[in-house]
């Protein structure tokens, strides 16, 4: 078995409005600094062990996605990255 490294990047689906990201904007703002669309999520990191990672993407896709996100009203990314 290898050890991958893995992040997940949980955030609002977009046709959400994100209350966090726009308090944060309009901070950003203040300070001269011209931004749009500012969103904010979360990183969750872990390393596991794994033949590939296609099994990496199985096992998080069917034990585990609803753990890191809710998927009515978040949506996740996955890096995944081989530790050598």
């Amino acid at each position: 078995m290898k050890a991958f490294k893995v992040k997940v990047l949980i955030s609002l689906k977009e046709n959400l409005f994100d209350p966090q990201g726009k308090v944060l904007e309009n901070i950003i703002k203040e300070k001269d600094i011209n931004v749009e669309n500012v969103r904010v999520g979360k990183l969750i990191t872990f390393l596991i062990k794994a033949n590939d990672e296609i099994e990496v993407k199985k096992i998080i896709n069917e034990k585990l996605s609803n753990l890191f996100a809710n998927p009515i009203i978040e949506r996740y990314d996955l890096e995944i990255e081989e530790v050598i």
